[in-house]
């Protein structure tokens, strides 16, 4: 699988770099970093696609870091079943997420440090960090 690279610097810093692709197990991961991260209900040909993720984290004031790796657990739930749902089916066992797990690394100045594990169904593994705000 090919796509456009795209670059996260935070939840409203995303953009698409045009001239540049990633493949393999970097695509795989930068879908499951876009599904985790999409809004739910801004899709709108999709309403039901989404998390609450990027909105929960830092909306309601402090969390304890229990509570925000609860939030992100519940997110890669959601972005994986609608990857599930939307995606998966036709794509080949390389291209197809097995699983996802996040691990809340850090949270500083309203800035939480996430840590993003993703197998496909070929069992190949990669981990990310990405920066949500």
């Amino acid at each position: 699988m090919r796509a456009l690279k795209i670059n996260f610097g935070g939840a409203n810093k995303v953009a698409i770099d045009w001239g540049s692709s990633v493949d393999g197990m970097v695509a795989v991961a930068q879908r499951v970093s876009v599904s985790l991260l999409t809004q739910l209900g801004s899709d709108k040909l999709l309403p039901d696609r989404g998390t609450e993720v990027a909105r929960t984290l830092f909306s309601y004031g402090a969390f304890d870091m229990l509570g925000l790796q609860h939030i992100l657990n519940f997110g890669a739930l959601k972005a994986r079943s609608d990857m599930l749902l939307y995606d998966e089916p036709a794509r080949a066992a390389a291209d197809s997420v097995a699983s996802i797990k996040t691990t809340l690394i850090a949270v500083k100045d309203n800035v939480a440090q996430v840590g993003i594990t993703v197998t496909n169904r070929a069992g190949q593994t990669t981990q990310e960090i990405k920066s949500i705000e």
